[in-house]
């Protein structure tokens, strides 16, 4: 394929700049796609974080309400676990709110 020829020299530098600002637009597309993966992985690391997190809290919940079924007394549920019933109910309202916020978000998500 042949290039044209152009007499003045401002249609070269047109062409010059056109590219230049292809490049540009290319270079900031790529940047704002890296960007929206780091954002995404960012999200998705933070609720994987605050899922284990509410998994433990659920796991604690429900060790410490079966040896209280089980007839064990508070002393020892706090000398081993370190749970108070301040503490424990605490942690039961921590648990259900987070777990009130993560249902509306999947509703709303849905």
């Amino acid at each position: 394929m042949q290039q044209a020829q152009y007499s003045n020299p401002l249609i070269y530098e047109a062409f010059d700049r056109l590219a230049q600002i292809s490049a540009d637009k290319v270079r900031m597309e790529a940047e704002l796609r890296d960007k929206a993966i780091r954002n995404r992985i960012s999200e998705l690391s933070a609720a994987m974080e605050e899922g284990i997190e509410n998994r433990r809290k659920e796991g604690e919940i429900n060790m410490i309400e079966k040896l209280i079924h089980s007839g064990t007394k508070w002393q020892f549920i706090e000398e081993v676990l370190g749970y108070d019933q301040k503490r424990f109910n605490q942690l039961k309202k921590s648990y259900q709110y987070q777990s009130s916020i993560n249902n509306r978000i999947k509703k709303h998500d849905m």
